[in-house]
């Protein structure tokens, strides 16, 4: 047990559009089509997903997944799962992100992986990660 606290010595923000590439997979478990949004380097914590669709898209569910071993495949564990309206692109309206306060401490090595389960994801959706490293 630690002794003295830790603190995030830099923050970090990653930025990744998962889309067709990444989606037509409805698994709940070792999903075969995955994105890969981060690997810590060092043990440390995600502080905030930032969830927005870009342009016209299907309806869809974004799905995070968490893979303290590294290696995909059935080391991938889903903790969040999200559900994405269909999207139009226009210039007089906002598309609606969705926000998750994280607050995830995850050990070094530990991979933050996403899927879509639709394949009507053509232009994507923007999957930002505000991290840091301890």
């Amino acid at each position: 047990m630690a002794t003295s606290p830790v603190f995030v010595g830099t923050p970090k923000f990653t930025n990744t559009i998962v889309n067709n590439t990444n989606a037509g997979d409805p698994a709940y478990t070792a999903p075969a089509t995955i994105a890969t949004l981060l690997t810590m380097s060092a043990a440390g914590r995600i502080d905030s997903v930032y969830i927005t669709p870009v342009g016209t898209n299907g309806a869809t569910s974004l799905r995070l997944w968490v893979d303290t071993v590294g290696s995909g495949g059935s080391n991938n564990k889903l903790i969040y799962d999200v559900t994405i309206a269909a999207t139009t692109s226009t210039t007089v309206a906002a598309l609606v992100p969705v926000t998750w306060a994280a607050n995830l401490v995850l050990p070094a090595s530990a991979v933050l992986r996403a899927t879509v389960a639709n394949t009507a994801v053509t232009n994507g959706v923007c999957v930002s990660v505000e991290y840091g490293e301890f």
